[in-house]
């Protein structure tokens, strides 16, 4: 008894087909981004030396690091690498509209501090790798458990760190500056050393 084409070799190897260009057009579509050599994060960490912060200009067409950068936005990028030990940042978001936000090298973002309406929000963290001993450290001296540093765990030894700032307006611009060029990422002083100073 026959139940037409089907139950067939022809249906089977058609079905096959589908299901397997199905398979391969879902893995190439996630599999491009990180195979593509430069990708994003090598054009713009070739420009900025590591551990430094560094305030972008305004974008213009032929000189925009960041890609689609908003017009209407004042950006500072950090480039940072913790293998050589935990990086500091110091941060200040005035209002809401200000981020800090970190990336990983295949642009992931893992961690977003928003601004706050009516209220500054002052961030002073450590970077670090989640397997690195100096979490355990002790408070150097002067060290509050109040102004201790927050650590991050990141989740490779490099990435990006971001802030961005809103300009509203012409006359908003120069305020906007002061606060990023303010903001500093670079190696954490060796606690260990300063907490036994003291």
């Amino acid at each position: 008894m026959s139940y037409g084409w089907r139950t067939g070799g022809l249906g089977t190897a058609l079905l096959c087909g589908v299901v397997g260009a199905g398979i391969v057009h879902i893995v190439a579509t996630f599999a491009t981004p990180g195979l593509l050599r430069p990708n994003t994060y090598d054009r713009i960490t070739e420009h900025l030396p590591a551990n430094t912060l560094v305030v972008l200009g305004q974008p213009e067409a032929d000189s925009q690091l960041i890609p689609y950068q908003e017009p209407d936005m004042q950006i500072a990028v950090c480039h940072y690498d913790v293998s050589g030990g935990p990086v500091s940042a110091r941060v200040v978001l005035p209002s809401s509209g200000w981020t800090l936000a970190l990336y990983s090298p295949a642009g992931d973002n893992f961690y977003v501090m928003p601004g706050r309406d009516q209220r500054v929000t002052m961030v002073n963290a450590l970077l670090m790798l989640h397997q690195n001993e100096d979490a355990a450290l002790p408070l150097s001296a002067g060290q509050t458990a109040r102004n201790a540093p927050t650590y991050i765990d990141v989740p490779e030894p490099t990435g990006l760190m971001v802030i961005r700032g809103p300009v509203k307006g012409e006359s908003y611009k120069d305020e906007v500056a002061n606060i990023l060029a303010r903001a500093s990422c670079g190696p954490a002083p060796n606690r260990l050393q300063s907490s036994s100073a003291g």
